[in-house]
């Protein structure tokens, strides 16, 4: 089960996005992924995280994958009332 939300927090965001929004981030979801530039600056900031494992490289793309790790840390943050804004559509 997903939901349609936004974080403030986009460090947070990011990876409730790559998980593809779940209720519940340490649940196995139908998505694991997030998509950059191989020499962007989001790059170089998920590479220093531990939230991330990147996969290899593809034309000019990278793809990282959220961590247990990341998975946890997203769970703490939402059951801490992160900041959300809701969408609705």
């Amino acid at each position: 089960m997903q939901v349609n939300r936004c974080l403030k927090d986009k460090k947070f965001d990011h990876i409730d996005h790559a998980l593809g929004r779940p209720v519940d981030p340490t649940k196995e979801s139908y998505r694991n992924y997030f998509s950059v530039k191989a020499k962007s600056p989001r790059a170089s900031m998920m590479r220093a995280s531990k939230h991330w494992r990147e996969s290899r490289p593809l034309f000019g793309s990278t793809t990282f994958f959220v961590t247990a790790a990341g998975r946890e840390a997203l769970k703490k943050h939402l059951a801490k009332g992160a900041s959300v804004r809701l969408a609705v559509g």
